[in-house]
């Protein structure tokens, strides 16, 4: 039986907590998009992959590194901290369901529609 997903990638140690003092990524917790998957829901949506961009100082040198990035904070409402929140909130809905993602995108929050694909067919 094939299952729903959004059409992205993480890996462990990428969920956001703004509790443990970066709040660089937004104020609330959920699960950092690390790479979208091309041609599926996820990028069909407008997410965004995680990227970081290395700071120059004035003599050239790394100072330090920008981390821009779409958490996921909630589906149709429900808040979803973590990643395995995130995917027991997927795995109760259907493929080709519109959900609705809370998405923070730095220190803006948005709204996406997604219609959840088929993971055989996104992946």
């Amino acid at each position: 039986r094939d299952v729903p997903v959004i059409g992205f990638s993480w890996r462990p140690g990428f969920d956001y907590d703004p509790s443990d003092g970066d709040r660089e990524l937004g104020r609330r917790p959920g699960t950092i998009v690390l790479q979208v998957a091309p041609g599926g829901p996820a990028e069909a949506s407008g997410l965004q992959s995680y990227v970081e961009r290395p700071v120059y100082g004035d003599d050239g040198s790394v100072i330090d590194v920008e981390r821009v990035a779409d958490v996921i904070v909630a589906i149709d409402g429900e808040a979803t901290p973590t990643f395995y929140d995130l995917l027991e909130t997927v795995r109760r809905k259907r493929i080709g369901e519109t959900v609705s993602l809370t998405v923070q995108r730095g220190r803006t929050t948005i709204r996406l529609d997604l219609e959840l694909g088929a993971k055989r067919q996104v992946f």
